[in-house]
């Protein structure tokens, strides 16, 4: 795997990062704080992993 392959995760971590927060203002009116939170900590995690990903890839 090579340098390409690890922009193209990182990538795609900062996306699915970005969707989440996203995801988690557009919600903010019908969520809770609670909610809210967990939504944006998942999608931390799912980027963490992506980018662990990559890491370990080069």
């Amino acid at each position: 795997c090579y340098c390409n392959g690890r922009r193209k995760l990182q990538a795609e971590a900062d996306a699915a990062a970005q969707q989440g927060e996203a995801g988690a203002a557009a919600q903010g009116s019908a969520l809770s704080g609670l909610a809210n939170s967990f939504v944006a900590t998942q999608a931390a995690a799912a980027a963490d992993n992506a980018a662990n990903a990559a890491n370990r890839c080069m």
